[in-house]
Parts: structure tokens; C-alpha cells; sequence
């Protein structure tokens, strides 16, 4: 009996992290896709970048979309790796460009958080 116990917390313990995961990355995806730079530099990991300077790789950045092609979830759910592909602008050029991003989401038990462990990239 303990140890069905036991694996019904782990499957549910399992199942916040997915939740929560969903959760973060709808509002990742929803700040990139209407360019609100300040929320999104919020899930990165600070050890990865700072804010601030996470706020200068999006200076001059307008995102045109933002589309996840492919997830890979880890098996015991601590990490999803994406690849998403980012339609962008520079606010001087108006020229779209297109560039595929390789996304590393871990999830951090101290404070139930998922973070991505990913630097963005150097948008020219």
C-alpha cells in the first residue's frame, strides 16, 4: 500500500511539472510573439544571463511569429529541449529574417520554476 502511495505522488508530482511547464512556456511564447522583452528575460536562467542583458540582445528586435517545430521531454521530465523558429525584424531595416533556435527548458525543484538554460540569440 506505501508503495502505491508513493507512486501515485511521484506521477503527480510528474504532473504539476508538465502543468507548470505548460503554464511557463504559453507566456514565453506569448510575450516573444507580441515582443514584450521584459517578461520574456524573465525565465531566463539568471545564472545563463542577466536581465539586463538579456534586455540588449532585444534592443532593436521586433518578433514577426514565433513557432515551436519539435519538443523532446527528458524521461524524468527536468528538461524539455525545443526548436523553435523565429521571424524578426530589426526596428532600423524592416527586413524579416528567419533564424531556428535550439531551446533548453529545465526545471529547477528549489523553486518549482521552469527556466530556459538557453542564451537567445544575437539577433543582426
Amino acid at each position: 500500500m506505501l508503495c502505491i502511495l508513493f507512486m501515485g505522488c511521484a506521477v503527480l508530482s510528474e504532473k504539476y511539472k508538465m502543468e507548470e511547464y505548460g503554464r511557463t512556456i504559453d507566456s514565453y511564447e506569448t510575450a516573444m510573439r507580441v515582443s514584450d522583452f521584459n517578461v520574456a528575460c524573465q525565465y531566463i536562467a539568471p545564472d545563463v544571463l542577466s536581465h539586463e542583458d538579456c534586455m540588449q540582445r532585444y534592443e532593436n528586435v521586433k518578433i514577426a511569429s514565433y513557432k515551436v517545430l519539435s519538443a523532446k521531454v527528458a524521461d524524468d521530465t527536468q528538461k524539455v529541449d525545443l526548436k523553435v523558429e523565429v521571424s524578426y525584424f530589426l526596428l532600423d531595416r524592416y527586413v524579416v529574417k528567419k533564424v531556428q533556435i535550439e531551446q533548453s527548458w529545465q526545471y529547477e525543484e528549489a523553486s518549482k520554476r521552469w527556466f530556459l538554460n538557453t542564451v537567445p540569440p544575437d539577433f543582426r
